[in-house]
């Protein structure tokens, strides 16, 4: 169920966000990332809660969302309507960085995606043709998304 609007709403949110950056502060203190950049400046912040940097300079922006409307589950829809997409696109193509939306809702679908993204070859080729169009329904949401 989603929370009701105003203030409970926002408070949530800030505890929600505040206890993920805990989160990524305790990987720091044990050496499982080289830093964590909390409200970063200029242009990663368009869109960005914070900024983990791994021990291989790769670096992943966090975008961390509570809730949506009165939804249980996030959509391409909703994450298109809430900014969220273009926003990811944008840091992603400027910075070939990892975009990570942290919500407890669930969007199954594009994370069984994003998981078949990250175990399959190098070649885009075999993503498509082993990952994508085995299913139309995987197929529709790789091409709406």
């Amino acid at each position: 169920m989603a929370l009701e609007g105003g203030g409970f709403a926002d408070k949530f949110g800030n505890s929600y966000e505040a206890t993920w950056v805990a989160e990524q502060l305790l990987r720091l203190v044990e050496e499982e990332v080289t830093s964590v950049t909390v409200e970063p400046l200029g242009e990663d912040e368009t869109g960005v809660d914070l900024i983990v940097e791994k021990s291989n300079e790769s670096r992943e922006f966090h975008q961390c969302k509570s809730s949506h409307n009165n939804s249980d589950v996030w959509t391409l829809s909703s994450l298109e309507v809430s900014g969220v997409l273009i926003k990811a696109f944008n840091q992603i193509q400027r910075t070939d960085c990892t975009f990570k939306v942290v919500s407890p809702l669930s969007f199954t679908q594009l994370s069984q995606l994003s998981l078949s993204a990250k175990n399959t070859t190098p070649n885009p080729q075999d993503f498509i043709e082993h990952q994508i169009d085995q299913s139309g329904k995987r197929r529709k949401l790789f091409e709406d998304l």
